[in-house]
């Protein structure tokens, strides 16, 4: 595998090969022109990498450009370098712990970390860890009421720099729990579109489908003052086929 990513490979690569047609700038002196010319190209590199063997390959151009040689399964496991790396490690399989497979190790090292060679966990394994671990940053529930969409439709009103506000009804939207909570609303592209450059702030406003609905209302009115007059730097705007979704830190 040969990796001319740049033009000072090239000229490297091509006094390596000494081939009189290959030292026509015109035809192969940018990536561009390597590009329009690849088929020749190729298949002169191909004759000419034909007449080595690997090991000659390597002496020829490793350390000139990026080069590696494409080895065999026999090769892989026979490979000094691939040895030195621990890049062949033998895990326990979890039905047969008596034998072991060999599986690909992780190419990034760090010093003073040894490699990972731990069994892979069994369908439901975890699962009694994670389930009751409830002092994950993760897992942790927020400590404020997330009304759904079957019960609440949310309105987006946007505040311009000319004073001027619109309104807009949410198509959708949706909570995003990590680390920190993001609520996520989907507008209209067609009617959104022609304002969001004038935009100065945003404020989301929730309300229940049922106006009968009084459980959460206090929870409604501390979220709704959270999403208020938020800045247009405080809010992400991802563009999809139909719709614009604004996403907020709440």
């Amino acid at each position: 595998a040969i990796g001319i990513v740049e033009n000072s490979y090239w000229e490297v690569f091509k006094k390596i090969m000494n081939i009189a047609d290959l030292n026509n700038d015109l035809k192969y002196g940018t990536i561009a022109l390597r590009a329009d010319n690849r088929n020749e190209l190729n298949k002169q590199i191909n004759i000419w990498t034909g007449g080595f063997r690997k090991k000659e390959l390597s002496k020829l151009l490793g350390g000139k450009i990026p080069f590696g040689p494409v080895n065999n399964v026999k090769e892989i496991f026979e490979d000094e370098h691939i040895n030195n790396r621990n890049m062949i490690l033998e895990i326990e399989q979890p039905f047969d712990k008596e034998n072991h497979w060999k599986v690909a190790g992780n190419p990034i090292k760090f010093k003073g970390f040894d490699s990972l060679s731990s069994t892979p966990p069994i369908l439901g394994e975890h699962k009694n860890f994670y389930a009751t671990n409830i002092k994950s940053d993760v897992l942790k529930q927020p400590n404020f009421f997330q009304p759904q969409k079957n019960e609440y439709q949310c309105v987006v009103i946007c505040n311009m720099k000319n004073n001027k506000a619109f309104q807009f009804y949410s198509n959708s939207f949706t909570w995003l729990d990590s680390k920190e909570t993001h609520l996520i609303c989907g507008l209209n592209k067609r009617e959104f579109k022609p304002i969001e450059k004038l935009l100065k702030t945003v404020t989301f406003c929730f309300s229940a489908l049922n106006t009968d609905e009084k459980k959460y209302e206090e929870d409604i009115k501390f979220l709704n003052l959270k999403l208020s007059n938020k800045n247009i730097s405080e809010i992400s705007f991802i563009n999809t086929e139909v719709e614009i979704l604004l996403s907020v830190k709440v």
